[in-house]
């Protein structure tokens, strides 16, 4: 039997929504973020800062000595935002970074440097879907 294009497209909608929904279930955001999830069960946007390192393997980045993550409402930076990540303590976090190529990181390797996205937890590793990076200093200090 052939099915008309909106079924097809019906079906693919609502296959998409269902997987969506499972990788958000799946991965669970640390602390300060997973509380602030909204009632659908989405992964928040967050913002976290940290000093950039490079390593090996398909994910090259690291956020090192990353603070916890807090909750962003936009996926790019305001002025204001960079402000406070300028003067945020750096942690002991760590995320690998998704995406790095595209928001060209390697220049601020070994600075304070804030980074947005979305969490994702793969093999007890945290990782980072990047929306925006910005250099915050060019040293991570002491």
């Amino acid at each position: 039997m052939l099915r008309g294009r909106g079924s097809d497209s019906r079906a693919a909608s609502a296959l998409a929504a269902s997987l969506a929904l499972v990788a958000a279930l799946a991965y669970p955001a640390p602390a300060q973020a997973q509380d602030a999830r909204d009632t659908s069960g989405r992964a928040p946007l967050v913002r976290v800062v940290g000093c950039l390192r490079a390593d090996s393997g398909d994910l090259p980045w690291v956020l090192e000595r990353a603070g916890e993550p807090a909750v962003a409402t936009t996926a790019y930076t305001s002025d204001e935002e960079l402000q406070l990540s300028a003067d945020q303590a750096l942690g002991t976090r760590e995320f690998r970074l998704i995406g790095g190529e595209r928001f060209k990181v390697e220049p601020h390797a070994g600075h304070k440097v804030q980074a947005k996205g979305l969490i994702i937890e793969v093999d007890d590793e945290w990782r980072l879907n990047l929306t925006s990076f910005q250099h915050v200093a060019p040293s991570c200090g002491g």
